[in-house]
């Protein structure tokens, strides 16, 4: 396949934009959450503006040439955890990942991939032990030049659940400090969680190498921090990754919703801008004879086109320019339906029967759920979930809008026990499945107390007011009450969102007076 269909964003990079954000869907028993709206998500600059040197490096200690940071904590840290005890003097603290960089090499004919990353990141309100996540076996390490063994990271529970332990560096760092944690690893398949996907790394006899990201939303520890040091979806990290194939005469094709400088046919530098959260990067590197691509433009409305980047396996019989009008047809809809684009200008979608997963601007789909993993960038990646208890939203809500057939799961009846989509466990680190059933019906049944058009006018205007940002339930439950004023929509979240057997209390008639953001005081018992 022609080098040319190296895919990167266009040469735009975003813009140093600190995202707004607002309450989380924890169960707060005694105090109300925070309510906020989203913020753009801007772009600026050219691919020259990139790291000349794309390694894993940096200048160590607490100098280095980014900007401080002016305030304390960032707005990250809104949807952010609670510091935790955990036995030791201090206790583990969340932090605000702001740069992750890699220097990440693959060795075609070794069949070894060897990684050194640094991590600057702020630390909390309070002093504490960091807590991150990498789901790599960390050989070596050093935090603010000083060595840290790699036993004094280890993963501990933080009362995630099964799966979602996170690491805590017993290393005290300051609050607000800044602080560059560097680490070196070897990517071992043996140690990613099971996320239900193909084999994300595979050797080809030495001569050849297919990486996928291969990110899944339904199992904990299976977004970027499988290779990544990294953060839990709360957190806004531009990254860099330098990555170089040696030992291999095959040319090799990568597809990423990065921006890309290709420095030679076997080394590229890639760019996630600081929009990006631990679910957005899509990576994909494969050998170029197993690659077909088209490409193309597609209009989103009559002023405003986009690039169309579409790949697939090359024996996979799919014809890449068939698709093209219903993936422009579906990209108007929902540009008609819900709002602007918000990504770079380009749309990357991949064809894979076995895998699908959405991505910022990108999709892994195959031809059945195509328009549900398109809608994702939108409902999910235009707007994102601020925890993973919150991705219930908009599997939920890309179900009733675009399963074949129109939205048609049947309304939850009064009598049917209550079910949990939103857990008011703010460590917990994954989608629950019944967001795709229950979930959808949710949403049918706030179309029968709401009015169809007026939920879908209710939703728009939802989209609208995170563009680029973040989201919680509990907004979006402020949201759909303000609207409609109507308090069954707080006893259809208080019983089928989050799981409570009781009654709740009956909104306060003047919550919706500030526009919506004092968010509903939830109080009660699950079943």
């Amino acid at each position: 396949m022609n080098k040319s269909y190296v895919t990167a964003t266009p040469g735009r990079l975003a813009a140093s934009i600190l995202l707004l954000i607002a309450a989380a869907c924890t169960d707060l028993e005694d105090e109300d959450d925070p309510g906020a709206g989203g913020s753009d998500g801007g772009s600026g600059g050219d691919t020259e503006s990139m790291k000349d040197n794309g390694g894993g490096g940096g200048d160590g200690g607490h100098e280095s040439d980014e900007p401080p940071i002016e305030f304390c904590p960032g707005p990250d840290m809104d949807y952010a955890p609670e510091p935790v005890d955990v036995g030791l003097d201090l206790p583990a603290v969340p932090i605000d990942v702001r740069t992750v960089e890699a220097h990440v090499v693959l060795d075609a004919a070794a069949e070894t991939a060897i990684v050194e990353a640094t991590m600057q990141f702020a630390g909390g309100a309070v002093d504490g032990y960091p807590v991150f996540d990498l789901q790599q076996e960390i050989l070596s390490a050093d935090l603010n030049d000083e060595p840290v063994d790699p036993l004094r990271m280890g993963h501990q529970s933080l009362s995630g659940g099964s799966g979602a332990d996170m690491r805590v560096l017993e290393k005290p760092v300051e609050a607000c400090s800044t602080n560059l944690l560097r680490v070196e690893y070897v990517l071992d398949m043996a140690l990613i969680a099971d996320c239900d996907q193909p084999p994300p790394l595979v050797w080809d006899t030495g001569t050849s190498v297919s990486w996928n990201f291969s990110l899944s939303d339904i199992h904990p520890a299976c977004y970027a921090e499988q290779w990544l040091p990294g953060n839990l979806i709360y957190d806004h990290v531009e990254t860099w990754i330098d990555l170089e194939l040696r030992n291999t005469t095959a040319p090799h094709t990568l597809v990423t919703n990065g921006a890309v400088e290709e420095r030679s046919e076997t080394h590229w530098f890639i760019l996630y801008p600081e929009t990006f959260t631990s679910l957005s990067p899509m990576l994909v590197l494969r050998p170029s004879g197993d690659v077909a691509a088209h490409e193309t433009e597609i209009a989103l409305h009559p002023n405003h086109s986009i690039a169309l980047r579409l790949f697939k396996d090359a024996a996979d019989p799919t014809e890449l320019a068939d698709l093209v009008p219903e993936i422009e047809a579906d990209v108007q809809s929902f540009v008609e339906s819900t709002g602007p684009w918000v990504h770079e200008d380009v749309l990357t979608v991949i064809v894979d029967p076995d895998f699908a997963m959405e991505y910022d601007g990108a999709a892994i789909t195959g031809l059945y759920p195509l328009q549900h993993e398109l809608f994702h960038s939108w409902y999910g990646r235009g707007i994102k979930p601020a925890r993973d208890t919150d991705g219930w939203v908009d599997e939920a809500w890309n179900i009733y809008w675009t399963e074949p057939g129109g939205p048609n799961p049947p309304p939850l009846g009064g009598g049917e026990p209550p079910n949990v989509l939103c857990d008011d466990n703010p460590w917990s680190r994954k989608t629950p499945l019944d967001a795709y059933d229950a979930g959808a019906r949710v949403f049918s049944t706030l179309a029968v107390i709401l009015g169809e058009e007026q939920l879908h006018e209710a939703m728009r205007q939802f989209y609208l007011d995170h563009i680029g940002g973040l989201f919680t339930t509990r907004e979006l439950e402020q949201h759909l009450y303000c609207v409609s004023q109507d308090p069954e929509v707080t006893r259809l979240f208080h019983r089928f969102v989050y799981g409570y057997g009781d009654e709740p209390t009956e909104p306060d008639p003047g919550i919706c007076d500030d526009g919506g953001q004092t968010v509903i005081p939830r109080r009660g018992r699950r079943a």
